[in-house]
């Protein structure tokens, strides 16, 4: 006895739906019997067409994201977090980006973030990432040698104002220090604090120290360091 073969409507829906084919069938009979079926297998064209336009939409934003995220060319307050992460680990590795906490904020060649030269934790650095996110429109992007200049400004900076406070609290104040005379003999001198300057090795917490003396002359002290200075003081 023939019988009919069928498939459910839903069936050839679905591969319509998500793929790139189209199918119908044949039967082919033997006398009055069904012996063989025949699959006619054709392209989906509305499914081509569609995965066309999907790819033409994606490039195109793809195009617009490498465009907005071109180095030198960054429309930082566009992006969002994700890419704008990425485009800096991609495009500024070894970069001064700013100052968190009142520390350099640096990202290593690795992509890591570093706070004055060190790596910080991953709770840490995602802090740093937002914090750099919600200020990206005033972002500072440095070499390492244009950071290097800026940290030599800012030690500089430091060491001005903290001689400039040493001045103003120790101006005129007497210190007493032991001087030895040319025949050996150790001799309890007054000087009067003038002024607090530089020292010549460059080291911080320390200064070269003007005084003027009971016969009215000025003299340097070189490299002089706090806590002596403090010892001086009458």
């Amino acid at each position: 006895m023939p019988y009919k073969i069928e498939f459910h409507p839903a069936a050839k829906k679905e591969l319509e739906k998500h793929t790139d084919i189209t199918f119908d069938f044949e039967e082919i009979k033997t006398g009055r019997k069904i012996t063989h079926i025949k699959f006619v297998i054709q392209g989906n064209s509305k499914k081509i067409i569609s995965k066309n336009s999907q790819n033409v939409e994606e490039n195109k934003n793809k195009n617009e994201i490498n465009k907005k995220t071109e180095k030198g060319n960054i429309d930082f307050k566009n992006l969002k977090f994700k890419e704008f992460k990425q485009v800096l680990v991609d495009n500024y590795a070894g970069y001064y980006l700013g100052e968190y906490e009142n520390k350099s904020i640096t990202l290593s060649e690795s992509g890591y973030i570093e706070l004055d030269g060190k790596r910080v934790s991953a709770d840490e650095s995602f802090d740093v990432w937002e914090e750099l996110f919600i200020n990206r429109a005033n972002l500072q992007l440095k070499t390492k040698e244009e950071f290097e200049e800026i940290k030599k400004a800012k030690e500089e900076e430091e060491k001005n104002n903290y001689l400039a406070k040493l001045k103003k609290e120790y101006r005129f104040r007497k210190i007493e220090v032991n001087v030895k005379n040319a025949f050996g003999n150790v001799n309890k001198i007054i000087y009067e604090v003038i002024d607090f300057l530089p020292p010549k090795n460059g080291e911080y917490r320390c200064f070269d120290l003007v005084v003027k003396g009971e016969d009215g002359k000025t003299y340097k002290i070189d490299d002089m360091r706090y806590d002596e200075f403090v010892s001086y003081l009458v």
